[in-house]
């Protein structure tokens, strides 16, 4: 029997007691709603790149939409991509790169697939996939209709979104990305603005996903390897009276202006102020070259995890009166 183990790149969990690979956007739709209709656990699962399963049997229907087309119409000298959800992620990528078409470069690498972008709103070096995404073609399964939700109406926010705060509610079948035919190079973001030398023009787009690529295999685990989930936890958002207090207490601290508060890097906390670096439960550890990442060994199993997870969010709020929260979704 299937597990979650074998399908999610942490690397544990328990036996699924129904999966299904559907590759027909109106089969899903009707699959999914068969089920509801018999009142079944549905579970959409895409990459399988950002949830953490429990080690108990799933008893309900494990969903996997594999359709994978991809479509692009020119729209006033930029270009729309539609891509259904199945697409593994790099893959588009890859796909913006060889067409000379800017906006996603800098989300290179990112595991999992198209679906599930938008949900998490995945960013990485200056770059959230919100900016480019002109609207999402979703299977609502309450008002059990299809629809096309606008980039105002998914309330982008940082890892954040509608699709996210009411999880289990819409089915992601298609996205819609306007990218640029124009160079529009983005490489403020410290690891970019050192391996440039500062420059903001005149780098190839080739250059800028092979330089994303190559960052992140310095700071990540390698899949062929170690179980991962990437990026565990979100980075702390902070009150503006919060964060003078934060930069008081560390001045050396790295913080971000954002629109309702202050960002603060989690990475530094967990590197400077409780040292977690080198902690392990189980078959679970803290990544060496990456703080925020929890990496898995063969043996791990959820609990390990859950359990690790558990100590660093007790370490950092006893250290900083800091709650930290998984950006990974916690089955439970």
């Amino acid at each position: 029997m299937l597990a979650f183990k074998d399908i999610t790149t942490l690397r544990v969990g328990g036996t699924i007691s129904h999966f299904e690979k559907i590759h027909q956007m109106d089969e899903c739709i009707s699959f999914v709603k068969e089920l509801d209709e018999k009142g079944s656990e549905v579970l959409i699962l895409g990459g399988g790149s950002n949830i953490l399963a429990e080690d108990k049997v799933f008893e309900g229907t494990v969903v996997v939409p594999t359709f994978n087309t991809i479509d692009m119409e020119d729209d006033r000298g930029r270009v729309r991509v539609t891509v259904d959800a199945g697409v593994v992620w790099d893959d588009l990528v890859q796909f913006s790169v060889d067409h000379d078409l800017w906006g996603i470069e800098n989300l290179s690498a990112i595991p999992g697939n198209v679906g599930a972008a938008p949900m998490q709103n995945i960013g990485a070096y200056g770059v959230d996939v919100s900016e480019t995404i002109e609207w999402v073609e979703v299977y609502d399964r309450t008002l059990k209709t299809k629809k096309k939700l606008s980039n105002t109406e998914l309330r982008f926010g940082y890892r954040n979104s509608l699709l996210k705060e009411e999880r289990g509610r819409y089915i992601v079948l298609r996205v819609s990305f306007m990218l640029s035919k124009n160079a529009q190079p983005k490489l403020s973001y410290k690891d970019l603005a050192l391996r440039f030398g500062g420059s903001t023009t005149d780098v190839p787009l080739v250059a800028i996903r092979e330089a994303v690529i190559d960052i992140r295999s310095g700071k990540f685990p390698s899949l062929e390897e170690y179980g991962t989930a990437g990026s565990f936890f979100l980075n702390p958002i902070l009150s503006p009276e919060e964060g003078v207090l934060f930069k008081s207490t560390y001045p050396d601290a790295p913080q971000f202006q954002v629109e309702n508060g202050v960002k603060v890097s989690l990475a530094w906390i967990l590197d400077h102020v409780v040292s977690a670096k080198g902690m392990r439960v189980g078959g679970a550890f803290v990544w060496d070259k990456q703080p925020l990442v929890i990496a898995t060994n063969t043996n791990a199993t959820g609990n390990d995890v859950r359990t690790l997870m558990s100590e660093l969010q007790k370490k950092v709020f006893e250290a900083t009166n800091i709650h930290i929260v998984p950006e990974v979704y916690v089955m439970q």
